[in-house]
């Protein structure tokens, strides 16, 4: 479901930059680990039309060195990327494990490479903050704290940089709705041991989020919209502004 704001062009422009690429001659997997069967369709069937449940497997292993090396995730990148962004993996682990990997090689690759793949991270955010946030029984996509958590510890891009495209998503009802959620979520399910999750959690206890919910009630599609959004600004107001002078000033 691309729209002009999707992740189609950055991704088409990943599979041509990538296209370079191919499984090595000595690419090795290990036998005790995946099914000849999984390895054999990796090899030989191309790579759009990749199941998930074959690159699981792949990502499942290719961190740990049973699955190949670099050479591997290079080739393969492009799809894991796509069925990354549009949540077609069982399980968000498995993208997470192929993009902690990735983040340990690829500012050493080739300039073009590198842009490829920020780009479609930057496709992949713009997408996700324009999606409502997933409910409940939904495919386990990755949320958008997850995805900081890719975005700015895996892949070491800046965390600002980001929280400021959300901030500029103000009036847009997805991104209020994401703030919401997380304003429920985020201090349960969050370590707040990393530099990164503190500044997060600065961010949510000061004025951004609030102007985000609240430039999105206006037009908010349904009662139900509406209710989730003042529920998140009543808990900003009677929970997280209190943390800016407890908590977050002591970390």
């Amino acid at each position: 479901m691309d729209t002009d704001l999707g992740p189609g062009p950055a991704l088409e422009n990943l599979y041509r930059t990538f296209a370079r690429h191919s499984i090595p001659e000595d690419s090795v997997a290990c036998d005790h680990c995946v099914l000849p069967e999984t390895i054999h369709a990796a090899r030989t069937e191309p790579l759009r039309t990749l199941s998930a449940s074959t690159l699981e497997r792949y990502a499942a292993n290719a961190p740990f060195g049973t699955w190949g090396d670099v050479r591997d995730l290079k080739y393969y990148l492009p799809r894991v990327m796509e069925l990354l962004v549009r949540g077609e993996f069982d399980h968000s682990y498995y993208g997470e494990m192929l993009m902690r990997m990735l983040g340990e090689h690829w500012r050493d690759w080739p300039q073009d490479e590198q842009e490829a793949v920020l780009a479609v991270i930057d496709a992949w955010w713009r997408f996700t903050l324009h999606r409502p946030p997933r409910a409940a029984g939904d495919p386990p996509d990755i949320d958008i704290v997850e995805m900081l958590e890719i975005i700015v510890e895996m892949l070491g891009l800046d965390l600002d940089a980001y929280l400021t495209k959300w901030e500029e998503s103000a009036g847009n009802e997805a991104a209020a709705l994401h703030v919401a959620k997380h304003i429920r979520l985020f201090e349960h399910f969050m370590d707040h041991d990393k530099e990164w999750q503190v500044s997060l959690d600065r961010w949510f206890c000061g004025p951004a989020p609030i102007r985000i919910m609240e430039s999105a009630l206006p037009s908010a599609s349904s009662a139900e919209v509406e209710e989730k959004l003042r529920s998140g600004l009543n808990m900003h107001i009677w929970g997280w502004e209190d943390r800016t002078s407890t908590d977050v000033d002591h970390r």
